[in-house]
């Protein structure tokens, strides 16, 4: 396992490159849990247990439609 810390001041080319990361494998994003938008509430609460081991994500997407 290969780890690294760094700050990033908002930049498209670094954007870029980290998602070209993920979408090849060679960086793997750890997930605690995803919710859908509606379960906001919920999301934030999980978060503010302080137990997670991964990102918390909230999906943003029309629900009705799936996407």
């Amino acid at each position: 396992m290969r780890a690294f810390f760094f700050v990033v001041k908002p930049n498209r080319e670094q954007l870029i490159h980290i998602g070209n990361l993920i979408d090849t494998g060679q960086l793997r994003p750890i997930t605690e849990r995803i919710f859908p938008l509606s379960e906001a509430s919920q999301a934030f609460e999980q978060a503010l247990q302080g137990h997670t081991r991964g990102k918390i994500i909230l999906r943003v997407e029309d629900e009705e439609r799936g996407r």
